[in-house]
């Protein structure tokens, strides 16, 4: 769900007149979003690639459609634990 409080217009242009109509007149908005996934790494770190579309309740709504994401992850080993004596 998207939700606008404050929209607020600051251009003269045409286009950005019509975007700024449609946003004022739907503030609450929903979303779907599927994406396509991947990672490739090793045991510690791993690069996600992302690309995904995002569909709107109202199809006026200005928006991009697709979108791609690049990410590095990290992940922090856990503690040796040191064997003990019997």
């Amino acid at each position: 769900m998207l939700h606008y409080l404050n929209v607020e217009h600051g251009s003269n242009l045409t286009n950005e007149s019509i975007a700024f109509d449609v946003v004022n007149a739907n503030r609450t908005t929903f979303l779907f979003e599927p994406a396509l996934t991947t990672r490739l790494g090793w045991k510690y770190v791993h690069l996600q690639l992302q690309v995904g579309c995002s569909f709107n309740s109202i199809p006026a709504f200005p928006q991009e459609m697709m979108n791609e994401n690049i990410g590095l992850i990290f992940t922090i080993p856990p503690p040796k634990i040191l064997a003990t004596k019997k």
